[in-house]
């Protein structure tokens, strides 16, 4: 499933599906808007619509206002038209619905990709959990949005995702025997500049936090808020299950190279070292990472001399896969990278 798919696809999709196609085609909305990269999101896609729900049409605009202006002329004329521009989850958008003889449409833009829109990011969750837990769960879906619920609470409670259901359902939240993992949040920087800081821990890391303000500063700017989005990184930190207590973050690189790869990066509170907390919690993210994600290979970079890293990696299942002398600087120090892979055919096998 890509933003690229366009809604050819829905001409040999369910009776709901072709009749989207006829009317979007009827319409020429995809050609009209083609300016502004058009997907379509919500339910229709997964075939989980029922009647009332509408076509979501998501859109990337750098000039709102000169979108709004073209929407307007364009679809203005069409039954029930209204269009508005407002702050939706802290980013202004423009909104606009009208209604037709078979579906009622709702065309949204922001000035940010489509592929990084929580609609977008939705429809790739909820696509995923479809593929892995099947016609259950499509079926457990229907039932409670039936019941009238909205489509990501009626996954959440389907899934036993706990929380917001439109944050959650695209971050992570992961438990092992002793440990949670979750997606990092701003009020983990005290806890991060604590351990981050420590000499043992940031020997061989790239980042280390001079200052409290260094680690809000990174949470906020570095740490992208979502999962699987092409070219960012997502943190995670990993707490104890009784006390809740911070003991370490891991970072996923989804990779923009064929969108098969993630790079994974762990650093663990010195604290907590030698009790297996890193293997443990690297293990079921590696796992959540190719049965979620269906990601076909994992990596790591790491610096040789870093040998507690390697030696995780190994029992993991990584192989040494190349070695680059003097690839990096890290604070003005020249250091060579080791690159480790691990399939995920060699995962399943272990």
């Amino acid at each position: 499933m890509s933003p690229a798919t366009g809604i050819g696809y829905l001409k040999q999709g369910s009776r709901s599906q072709q009749q989207a196609w006829a009317i979007l085609s009827e319409l020429k909305v995809f050609h009209l808007l083609r300016e502004y990269s058009p997907t379509l999101a919500g339910t229709v896609p997964l075939d989980l619509d029922l009647p009332g729900s509408d076509l979501d049409i998501l859109c990337c605009t750098k000039n709102l206002d000169k979108f709004e202006e073209e929407v307007v002329q364009q679809f203005g004329k069409q039954a029930q038209f209204t269009i508005s521009q407002k702050s939706i989850r802290g980013r202004l958008s423009v909104v606009a619905r009208f209604d037709t003889e078979s579906w009622p449409i709702e065309i949204f833009a922001q000035n940010t990709r489509v592929e990084e829109q929580p609609g977008w990011l939705h429809l790739k969750a909820e696509h995923r959990y479809l593929q892995q837990y099947g016609e259950q769960l499509h079926n457990q879906v229907l039932n409670l949005k039936r019941l009238g619920d909205k489509t990501e609470p009626a996954f959440c409670q389907a899934l036993g995702i706990e929380g917001d259901p439109y944050e959650q359902l695209i971050k992570i939240n992961l438990e092992t025997e002793r440990l949670t993992i979750r997606s990092i949040t701003i009020e983990d920087a005290p806890a991060l500049f604590g351990y981050r800081q420590d000499r043992h821990v940031n020997r061989y890391q790239g980042w280390i936090p001079e200052s409290l303000q260094d680690a809000y500063s990174f949470i906020q700017e570095k740490c992208f808020p979502y999962v699987d989005v092409e070219d960012t990184w997502h943190q995670v930190v990993v707490t104890l299950k009784e006390s809740e207590q911070v003991i370490g973050d891991m970072a996923l690189h989804f990779t923009g190279e064929g969108a098969h790869i993630v790079e994974l990066g762990i650093a663990f509170d010195s604290d907590y070292h030698g009790k297996g907390y890193a293997r443990e919690a690297m293990d079921r993210l590696l796992g959540f990472v190719f049965d979620h994600f269906r990601r076909e290979k994992a990596m790591a970079n790491i610096d040789p001399r870093n040998e507690s890293s390697i030696r995780l990696f190994k029992k993991l299942g990584f192989t040494e896969e190349a070695h680059l002398k003097e690839s990096s600087v890290i604070r003005g120090e020249k250091v060579d990278d080791v690159y480790f892979g691990l399939l995920r055919e060699e995962y399943k096998a272990s």
